[in-house]
């Protein structure tokens, strides 16, 4: 027996490990979410056609779209984006959820291993097969779409009110961007309550906590304020870390104060001694102890990494 005659073989285990597991084939159409890579992504309301499965050059990222059509009209479109076998499922936040400039844009948590953050924008780019995808700002997946769009003569709006959505934790990340169609009137992405509701069924989803019997609600609609069955971690923004670390700050200075006191008064038999000998990290103990606590949450967090999308997001 040669390695030889186990080469195909082992040829079909290696790909079958490193492809990306899509469960669904171009031109499906598909009800109420799809499973990507071990995740359940959930739709909205409709019917949707998977178009596109791209993966890039360095196996790092793979990447989904799907189109939701009325007619030959597209209604709506997500994007899906997956941590290939090639990459670190280290994505950090998503950096537009650090901009300032857009409508919506927050971190429920945020660390070195695992993360969770929202946002909203406007994709004013048209894109067409002439339009310049060198700047990195169009995913394979979606320029290939539109090309099958265009082979279709299925009409693509000219704009779009964009939702984006992160996810990630050491086994894996899931990126999402639910595209609505910018049509006549002002252009305003889905609300709070909208974004909200999509944000905990992405993140049930990812866990694999919920099915596909429910959709999302359609983002014009009336829809619940949140969809999980259990409530979403707290926002993690700049004062809340703080806050937090106040707290645990505070917590953990009267349990060891307390143990410092208790163990001097044993040991002295005399309770103004074993106070004068608790003073001291009484006084200094929070400041170093808080200084640690900022310090580890500051430079242990992933570094963003930034997905190609469906054009330049803007805030109007």
């Amino acid at each position: 027996m040669t390695i030889r005659r186990y080469a195909p073989f082992l040829a079909a285990a290696l790909l079958a490990v490193t492809a990306p597991s899509f469960a669904a084939t171009d031109g499906d159409i598909i009800r109420n979410g799809v499973d990507v890579d071990g995740t359940l992504v959930p739709l909205p309301e409709g019917e949707w056609r998977l178009v596109s499965q791209t993966v890039s050059r360095s196996g790092a990222l793979n990447s989904l779209t799907m189109l939701r059509l009325s007619g030959d009209t597209v209604t709506a479109a997500a994007l899906i984006q997956t941590a290939g076998a090639g990459s670190s499922t280290a994505w950090g936040k998503a950096p537009a959820c650090e901009r300032h400039d857009l409508p919506l844009a927050r971190v429920r948590y945020a660390s070195d291993h695992d993360g969770s953050c929202a946002w909203t924008a406007l994709v004013r780019t048209v894109v067409t097969k002439h339009a310049p995808a060198a700047d990195g700002a169009f995913d394979p997946s979606w320029l290939a779409a539109v090309a099958t769009a265009e082979r279709n003569r299925w009409r693509m709006p000219p704009a779009w009110s964009l939702v984006g959505l992160r996810v990630s934790d050491p086994r894996g990340a899931v990126q999402i961007r639910y595209a609505f169609p910018i049509q006549d009137g002002p252009a305003q992405p889905p609300d709070r309550a909208w974004v909200d509701a999509a944000w905990d069924r992405v993140e049930l989803g990812f866990r694999r906590r919920i099915d596909r019997s429910t959709p999302l609600p359609d983002w014009r609609g009336p829809h619940p304020a949140s969809a999980a069955t259990t409530p979403p971690p707290a926002d993690t923004d700049a004062d809340s870390l703080l806050g937090r670390a106040v707290w645990k700050t505070v917590t953990f200075r009267a349990i060891v104060t307390t143990l410092d006191f208790s163990s001097n008064y044993m040991a002295l038999g005399n309770a103004a001694s074993a106070a004068a000998l608790s003073a001291f990290g009484f006084v200094i103990g929070p400041f170093v102890y808080l200084g640690h606590e900022m310090a580890w949450s500051y430079f242990s967090e992933a570094p963003p990494v930034e997905l190609p999308g469906l054009g330049i997001e803007v805030a109007g």
